[in-house]
């Protein structure tokens, strides 16, 4: 769903590490959270790592970038009431 409109039409080895942190960035700008964004990342890297074990890329470009980390949480402290 998030993957294919806009890296579905590229070939394998066209992929650079910059088209993939530019599908981070455009979506976090449209609102989607980082733990989604580091979802599309973890499943990205995987498939791209199974087309390296199959000889279909040399290497694999989500190696070289960084998923989004997580937001601070801010906690809130219990009082005694």
């Amino acid at each position: 769903m998030h993957l294919n409109p806009d890296l579905g039409g590229r070939r394998l080895q066209e992929l650079k590490p910059a088209d993939i942190q530019t599908l981070y960035s455009q979506k976090l700008a449209t609102g989607l959270s980082r733990r989604s964004v580091q979802i599309i990342h973890a499943v990205l890297h995987r498939a791209l790592k199974q087309a390296v074990e199959w000889g279909l890329l040399a290497q694999n470009p989500a190696d070289r970038v960084k998923a989004p980390r997580p937001g601070r949480r801010e906690f809130r402290v219990l009082t005694p009431e």
